[in-house]
């Protein structure tokens, strides 16, 4: 044989070595890939499908993982996240031995990331606590848009899982209108000729089920003919005998008091007379009218 040939031969064998070399990398990869047998199980449940606005309810997330990554009993790349409505308030969750880390953002989502290398066939249940948001929620509100994903990423896509679960919808409750209207006299036994405090106190709605009011006016009317009327609680206008405080707002839960004094004539004595506040304004982010009036009647 002469050297050319015995040349070109060592030339393909060598090139024959080579592709064997490729094909069988290229194999155990792909054996890698098919040995990669993550599912998973994901359910929601909530426990109150009607709660008073304000008052705490809380979801129950089930999570299951099972299978193999890469032929063994252990996973990386899990993330389960809980996507809350708006309308609701995040009070806290319970931190699972499994997670890495737990991170609220801005957009009402928690994310849940699961510790690397963890032992496959696992499951587990927490609990996120939430409130519709106190004051600001209204009539007709859900919790639309709550749900629980998640989602396991491999290094080959085409292994990558996801699952989605959500709760029954979750309707706030609104209570009727509560909000309260008073008002005193100091002294108990007041005199002419000298100034008369009244004092109005206005209570907001209860903090479960009420709703802020709103663009609220204030207004307390003497009767005619007394003189030197002050506002004590700034932010007034007075014009004649009426003394208005306008556009107030008092939350859900809140106490605001307004002071005036006046002093009565001689003109007054043996007269019984009666000082008349009134109070309007609307539910936040509603157009309804609330409103509350209320008589003090005192003699001299």
């Amino acid at each position: 044989m002469s050297n050319i040939t015995k040349k070109g031969l060592s030339i393909l064998l060598t090139i024959v070595m080579l592709f064997s070399m490729m094909s069988g990398l290229g194999t155990v990869s792909f054996a890698d890939d098919d040995n990669t047998t993550i599912e998973l199980t994901l359910a929601q449940e909530v426990d109150n499908t009607t709660p008073l606005a304000g008052k705490e309810f809380t979801y129950t997330v089930k999570y299951g993982v099972s299978g193999k990554q890469n032929g063994q009993t252990n996973v990386s790349g899990l993330v389960l996240t809980e996507s809350i409505s708006d309308k609701l308030e995040i009070i806290d969750w319970d931190n699972m031995p499994d997670f890495k880390s737990a991170v609220k953002d801005d957009d009402n989502n928690i994310t849940f990331t699961f510790k690397d290398n963890i032992a496959t066939s696992f499951g587990g249940v927490f609990k996120i606590r939430v409130k519709f948001k106190e004051g600001v929620t209204k009539i007709g509100d859900t919790d639309f848009g709550t749900k629980a994903t998640f989602t396991f990423t491999d290094s080959n896509p085409s292994n990558n899982k996801q699952v989605e679960a959500a709760a029954e919808l979750v309707t706030a409750k609104i209570i009727d209108s509560d909000f309260a209207l008073s008002k005193n006299v100091q002294p108990d036994e007041p005199s002419l000729g000298n100034a008369v405090v009244y004092k109005i106190k206005v209570t907001g709605e209860s903090k479960l089920g009420g709703r802020n009011i709103v663009g609220m006016d204030v207004v307390d009317t003497l009767p005619s003919g007394v003189t030197n009327i002050k506002a004590l609680t700034e932010g007034a206008s007075i014009v004649d005998n009426v003394v208005t405080w306008p556009s107030q707002e008092i939350k859900v839960g809140e106490v605001k008091e307004y002071l005036l004094s006046c002093v009565y004539p001689a003109s007054f004595s043996g007269q019984i007379v009666t000082n008349n506040v009134n109070v309007s304004g609307n539910h936040y982010s509603e157009t309804d009218t609330v409103e509350r009036s209320f008589d003090k009647s005192h003699s001299f």
